[in-house]
């Protein structure tokens, strides 16, 4: 090969090298820039705090600020020590993913789906608290629907570069309750070009079923923010399904718990809202076992742990009707500085854990079992593997 020929040839495969590494540090510079962004935003809007919300409020979401950072710093890092071919392509199958808009918290699964179990899967969750952000009229606030859709579209971007083709935006209680939802609906395609279907409280339901029914006969239990469902059925089929106007953060905004009297008003008021329904489960034949997912079940598997643990970390634990009421009486004693460092409970979901152990001690009594088990999945587990069922 002649000399200038040759050195053609070098040049153009040193030009290749060089721009693919200028590609990929871009892409990774990119992936970085995002989470420096977030933990910036998460800090000037958590030390600000919207206007609304008492001084304990303000308190809470202030201190929370570097729990919730370093959360977010840990999903971050395991999505960016991946492989590149886990983080999406070359696998010839297609990846979708789906977010789901609920009343606490902002949820993201990616996945495929092999012999109807979903694989490489990535979560990822931002605290949005849509339903405290309703004012008096049931609108909500501005500054909530805009830091919502700006965590809609921050998930969005984490899903596409793991790989998901197709995205799908849901959303639960809070958006079925607000006046203005279509305006969230309308500020969210604008930011990243995601349509908002709002589901039902039955779909909610069924798909909180499919995430952990595995084909057995069982009651499962969601606790959300402002809604809890009830599904029973068996081979991957609800049978009987509700739900109810009763969640953690709308009991919440019922009152405050910061004392064991408070504690039980809230539970008293939990149970003569979940007394009918609850007898309409006891006429059906009795169901083996409780799953309880949501938060609040979650947290609550967390907090018997003595750590924080989330997903498969608390999947399959037990807690006991037993432990959660001496729980509520721990946290509803306790002000809210100490409950804050209690072992496993994360400083956001201080305020409103006991709300939500009132609405499982309810459940678990109501229903006549004395223990159930924890799952860590989600209605978007349930909605992924539907698709294409």
């Amino acid at each position: 090969m002649r000399p200038r020929i040759k050195l053609i040839y070098v040049l153009a495969a040193a030009f290749v090298i060089v721009a693919g590494g200028i590609m990929a540090m871009n892409r990774l510079n990119g992936d970085i820039a995002v989470l420096e962004a977030e933990v910036v935003r998460t800090r000037l809007e958590k030390a600000a705090v919207n206007a609304e919300g008492s001084e304990m409020q303000k308190e809470l979401a202030i201190k929370d600020t570097d729990n919730y950072v370093r959360n977010q710093a840990r999903t971050a890092y395991r999505y960016l020590m991946q492989a590149p071919d886990e983080r999406g392509g070359g696998y010839g199958r297609m990846m979708r993913a789906a977010i789901a808009i609920g009343s606490n918290s902002t949820r993201m699964l990616a996945a495929d789906k092999q012999n109807g179990a979903l694989c490489r899967v990535l979560r990822g969750r931002e605290e949005t608290r849509l339903f405290l952000g309703l004012d008096e009229q049931g609108n909500i606030r501005p500054e909530r629907m805009e830091s919502t859709a700006q965590a809609v579209l921050r998930l969005a971007v984490m899903a596409r570069r793991h790989g998901a083709e197709t995205i799908d935006l849901l959303a639960t209680s809070a958006t079925r309750d607000a006046r203005n939802g279509d305006a969230l609906a309308d500020r969210i395609f604008a930011l990243c070009g995601l349509k908002l279907r709002v589901i039902s409280g039955q779909e909610e339901a069924a798909l909180a079923f499919r995430a952990v029914s595995e084909g057995q006969r069982r009651l499962v239990m969601d606790i959300g923010g402002g809604s809890t469902e009830f599904t029973v059925g068996e081979n991957n089929t609800p049978q009987w399904s509700v739900s109810m106007q009763l969640g953690a953060s709308r009991l919440l905004k019922m009152g405050e718990i910061n004392s064991p009297a408070d504690a039980e008003k809230t539970l008293d008021v939990a149970r003569r809202i979940m007394a009918p329904y609850a007898a309409q489960y006891r006429a059906l034949p009795p169901a083996p076992a409780l799953v309880g997912l949501g938060g609040s079940c979650t947290t609550s598997a967390a907090m018997r742990l003595g750590r924080e643990a989330h997903d498969e970390g608390v999947e399959g634990k037990t807690v006991t009707l037993a432990w959660a009421r001496e729980q509520l009486r721990l946290l509803a004693s306790l002000p809210l500085e100490e409950r804050m460092r209690v072992p496993g409970l994360p400083p956001g979901r201080a305020m409103h854990m006991p709300h939500g152990l009132c609405i499982l001690i309810a459940a678990l009594e109501a229903c006549g079992f004395d223990r159930l088990t924890v799952s860590g999945r989600t209605n978007l587990d349930g909605y992924l593997l539907s698709l294409d069922a």
